[in-house]
């Protein structure tokens, strides 16, 4: 895919790797998902960004450079009560995303990773119906009381594989309407 992508563009120069899913389950207790639907989330959110990322930077080495975005989750850096899978396999996003951009920095290959909160998707949308309680105090945890819209995120990874981020290495970029400064005491 990759190798097609830079024969049909005359190149790679950025990339933007947005991966998430694996099983199709309820959200459950980390004692209960089973070693299969671990796996899947292993393969869908992390996994694949590896892939990616292996077949991506050789290509932006030889053409001198590039810049990588990885879509990783504030999840995966506060953890989340009935979503161990998913949080860990966006908290290894967010590791092998930083381990790129150690390496591979000197070859002029930039790697960051945007952290959303909460996103206005097809599963977010699901999410709402299966669980409006659940899903209505994960909307009032971001400070702006809203879920992203695509294209906010879409904004924020486009910014950090521009030339505008050519000194930012290595970071994480929240897109997650303030849920870091949301007070948990004082809403």
């Amino acid at each position: 895919m990759v190798e097609d992508c830079a024969s049909s563009l005359g190149g790679l120069n950025w990339a933007v790797n947005n991966a998430a899913g694996g099983a199709e389950a309820e959200p459950r207790l980390l004692t209960e998902i089973s070693e299969e639907e671990w796996e899947l989330w292993m393969a869908h959110s992390l996994r694949s960004v590896w892939l990616c990322m292996k077949h991506e930077i050789p290509l932006m080495i030889r053409s001198g450079g590039g810049a990588i975005t990885n879509m990783g989750s504030m999840t995966g850096v506060t953890g989340a009560p009935n979503m161990a899978a998913y949080a860990s396999a966006k908290g290894g996003v967010i590791a092998l995303t930083k381990t790129a951009a150690a390496e591979y920095a000197p070859y002029g290959v930039r790697v960051n990773v945007v952290n959303p909160g909460m996103v206005r998707t097809p599963a977010n949308e699901a999410f709402l119906q299966w669980a409006p309680d659940i899903a209505r105090r994960g909307i009032a945890a971001h400070a702006l009381e809203r879920m992203a819209e695509p294209e906010e995120v879409a904004h924020a990874a486009l910014f950090l594989c521009s030339s505008r981020a050519g000194f930012i290495t290595g970071e994480m970029l929240a897109v997650d309407g303030g849920t870091q400064v949301r007070s948990t005491i004082y809403p």
